[in-house]
């Protein structure tokens, strides 16, 4: 299900991502583009054991997107993660497929100007996970990326220039492509950004001069504090009834599921698949099929979402996080987004459920053989809250600590949900 409501100092934004959908769309249908159909609730498979062509157009969307109004723009940042506007991932995602169709591949750098890219005006995708380059449909010199970045040239060029980056690695390989239609449709994104960051926005620590080990992008308010929905927990597993109703869409044939009782775990299975609600308030699925044979990386994530889909109790926008992978078996892990923030697990939550994701699937052989979920969703409130911690005083404040990352969104405690800083 897709975003419900903008945090209080964004409602302007959800005005001003339809501005700028607009203005990319009308260049977008005159140059009579394709759109590419977005996963949702509604694909699904005919069971849970279907097998499908892979779809690696899926696997490589990236977990958010961020628009650089470069040096001009004041080096800020506008975040959008990709669950909440699948029509403007669909502009880039068709760029970036002809870029590799009909671009060439110029140059491998072997060191990334960070400050280059990051100083000028670009989309870049980016992902919480490394992209085996596999999956893409030519060579790109590198084995995995985490960032893709669109640069659209000046007015005195047609070119568009895409970065596969390597960030773990610094390396990147850079494609070419003369396409005076995709370059202006990039810079009508880029410039329709103008008007959504005046309250709200993302800044790099790179180029605030902040000492970190890696480049991290900071969200940035006006003002002393930043206003924001409070997002409440909800379990529906709360008695057995509601348990077994809920666990239906995981059998065949409701009718011969079995239920019972052991040591605080509800247990319902058949034949084949068992299900188990444990008292940490988590969710775990558990088939005896047996596949036919292995399948390919996108495939496999194509069968992880589709299993996820089919769940009527995951409600919220989920992305992947990370995934495992052997020879015949893959084990995704996904985590939830809420008002354009990620959901957070904390160190106490995942004690206490065993989870370090909020959804996670294994793939085997081409059929889901196991499936674990903490059984909350997350739903925004009518009650406002603020936070006056804003990242440079929370910087200042880390003294001589380095941070691996610094995450913000709205962390889950075993007490309930806030949006704050989280320091890794």
């Amino acid at each position: 299900m897709k975003h419900e409501r903008i945090s209080p100092q964004n409602k302007n934004t959800a005005k001003n991502i339809c501005l700028v959908f607009l203005t990319a769309l009308s260049i977008y249908q005159i140059s009579q583009l394709w759109l590419v159909e977005s996963i949702s609730h509604n694909f699904f498979y005919a069971n849970l054991n279907h097998i499908v062509e892979p779809h690696n157009d899926y696997f490589k969307r990236p977990t958010r997107i961020l628009t650089n109004l470069g040096e001009l723009g004041g080096n800020r940042f506008n975040v959008l993660y990709e669950t909440l506007d699948s029509n403007i991932l669909d502009i880039l995602n068709n760029i970036f497929d002809e870029v590799l169709s009909n671009g060439e591949l110029v140059s491998m750098h072997d060191t990334i100007e960070k400050n280059n890219l990051l100083q000028n005006s670009n989309i870049i995708w980016e992902y919480s996970f490394n992209v085996p380059a596999r999956i893409l449909s030519v060579p790109i010199g590198l084995d995995y990326f985490d960032s893709v970045v669109f640069v659209p040239s000046t007015a005195a060029s047609n070119l568009v220039y895409m970065f596969f980056v390597d960030n773990a690695r610094d390396k990147a390989a850079q494609f070419n492509l003369v396409s005076l239609r995709n370059r202006d449709i990039l810079n009508a994104l880029i410039q329709a950004s103008y008007r959504e960051i005046a309250d709200f926005h993302y800044a790099s620590s790179l180029i605030m001069g902040f000492d970190f080990d890696k480049n991290i992008f900071l969200p940035m308010w006006r003002g002393n504090t930043f206003s924001f929905y409070d997002v409440i927990m909800q379990n529906s597993f709360v008695d057995q009834p509601n348990i077994r109703a809920n666990i239906t869409s995981f059998f065949e044939n409701p009718n011969a599921v079995w239920g019972s009782r052991r040591y605080g775990v509800y247990i319902f299975g058949d034949a084949n698949q068992v299900v188990r609600y444990f008292d940490n308030d988590t969710l775990e699925f558990v088939s005896h099929r047996q596949g036919l044979s292995p399948l390919g990386l996108e495939a496999d994530f194509d069968i992880a979402v589709s299993f996820i889909n089919r769940d009527p109790l995951v409600v919220n926008d989920f992305y992947l996080t990370r995934f495992e992978e052997d020879y015949n078996k893959r084990v995704f892990y996904f985590d939830y987004i809420v008002e354009n923030f990620p959901i957070i697990l904390s160190e106490s939550f995942k004690a206490k459920t065993g989870l370090n994701h909020a959804l996670e699937v294994t793939v085997e052989n081409g059929i889901v053989t196991r499936y674990r979920k903490i059984a909350h969703n997350f739903i925004v409130s009518d009650n406002v809250s603020e936070i006056r911690e804003n990242a440079i005083t929370l910087v200042n404040n880390m003294e001589d600590i380095t941070p691996n990352d610094i995450r913000f969104g709205y962390v889950v405690t075993p007490a309930g949900v806030n949006l704050e800083w989280k320091v890794e």
